[in-house]
Protein backbone atom coordinates (compact mmCIF):
# COMPACT_ATOMS: atom_id res chain seq x y z
CA UNK A 1 0.00 0.00 0.00
CA UNK A 2 1.05 3.62 -1.06
CA UNK A 3 0.81 5.75 1.93
CA UNK A 4 0.70 9.13 -0.57
CA UNK A 5 -2.37 7.73 -2.89
CA UNK A 6 -4.22 8.10 0.49
CA UNK A 7 -6.92 10.95 0.43
CA UNK A 8 -5.80 12.63 3.77
CA UNK A 9 -1.94 12.50 3.17
CA UNK A 10 -2.31 14.60 0.18
CA UNK A 11 -4.55 17.06 1.86
CA UNK A 12 -1.70 17.22 4.78
CA UNK A 13 -1.56 20.98 5.47
CA UNK A 14 -5.52 21.99 4.75
CA UNK A 15 -5.97 18.92 7.46
CA UNK A 16 -3.66 20.35 9.74
CA UNK A 17 -5.11 23.60 9.65
CA UNK A 18 -8.56 22.11 9.95
CA UNK A 19 -7.49 20.36 12.92
CA UNK A 20 -6.29 23.52 14.30
CA UNK A 21 -9.33 25.32 14.29
CA UNK A 22 -11.28 22.46 15.29
CA UNK A 23 -9.05 22.33 18.59
CA UNK A 24 -8.98 25.99 18.78
CA UNK A 25 -12.98 25.81 19.07
CA UNK A 26 -13.30 22.65 21.07
CA UNK A 27 -10.70 24.71 23.46
CA UNK A 28 -8.46 22.20 23.59
CA UNK A 29 -5.52 24.86 22.18
CA UNK A 30 -5.00 28.43 23.60
CA UNK A 31 -3.29 31.29 21.75
CA UNK A 32 0.22 31.80 23.60
CA UNK A 33 -0.69 35.23 24.78
CA UNK A 34 -4.26 33.64 26.74
CA UNK A 35 -1.69 31.06 28.14
CA UNK A 36 0.75 33.78 29.37
CA UNK A 37 -1.78 35.71 31.05
CA UNK A 38 -3.36 33.21 33.11
CA UNK A 39 0.88 32.33 34.40
CA UNK A 40 1.01 35.73 35.56
CA UNK A 41 -2.01 35.83 37.60
CA UNK A 42 -1.07 32.51 39.04
CA UNK A 43 2.43 33.67 39.53
CA UNK A 44 1.30 37.04 41.26
CA UNK A 45 -1.36 34.36 43.21
CA UNK A 46 1.45 32.25 44.35
CA UNK A 47 3.01 35.31 45.67
CA UNK A 48 0.31 36.74 47.23
CA UNK A 49 0.01 33.42 49.14
CA UNK A 50 3.97 32.92 50.30
CA UNK A 51 3.41 36.68 51.94
CA UNK A 52 0.33 36.08 53.45
CA UNK A 53 1.92 33.03 55.03
CA UNK A 54 4.86 34.76 56.08
CA UNK A 55 2.25 36.92 57.72
CA UNK A 56 1.07 34.32 59.77
CA UNK A 57 4.05 32.36 60.50
CA UNK A 58 5.36 35.74 61.96
CA UNK A 59 1.98 36.24 63.70
CA UNK A 60 2.30 32.91 65.16
CA UNK A 61 5.64 33.16 66.49
CA UNK A 62 4.72 36.27 67.98
CA UNK A 63 1.65 34.70 69.42
CA UNK A 64 3.69 31.92 70.98
CA UNK A 65 6.60 34.45 72.37
CA UNK A 66 3.79 36.18 73.77
CA UNK A 67 1.95 32.95 75.39
CA UNK A 68 5.33 31.61 76.48
CA UNK A 69 5.78 35.21 78.53
CA UNK A 70 2.08 34.84 80.29
CA UNK A 71 2.91 31.62 81.62
CA UNK A 72 6.24 32.69 82.97
CA UNK A 73 4.88 35.32 84.25
CA UNK A 74 1.47 33.12 86.18
CA UNK A 75 4.59 30.73 87.20
CA UNK A 76 6.42 33.39 88.95
CA UNK A 77 3.21 35.02 90.50
CA UNK A 78 1.90 31.19 91.45
CA UNK A 79 5.46 31.35 93.17
CA UNK A 80 4.97 34.48 94.71
CA UNK A 81 1.56 33.50 96.12
CA UNK A 82 2.87 29.66 97.49
CA UNK A 83 5.55 31.89 99.11
CA UNK A 84 3.46 34.86 100.99
CA UNK A 85 1.16 32.32 101.82
CA UNK A 86 3.40 30.39 103.54
CA UNK A 87 4.62 33.80 105.12
CA UNK A 88 1.27 34.83 106.45
CA UNK A 89 0.64 31.39 107.91
CA UNK A 90 4.29 31.10 110.02
CA UNK A 91 3.55 35.24 111.43
CA UNK A 92 0.13 34.15 112.24
CA UNK A 93 0.60 31.00 113.90
CA UNK A 94 3.74 32.92 115.63
CA UNK A 95 1.22 35.80 116.48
Amino acid sequence: MDWINLPFVQGGAVVVLLAGIWLIFTGRMYPKSYVDNLREGDRLTIERQREEIAEWRRAWIAADRTKRELVSQVSDLMETGKVTEQLLTKIAGDG
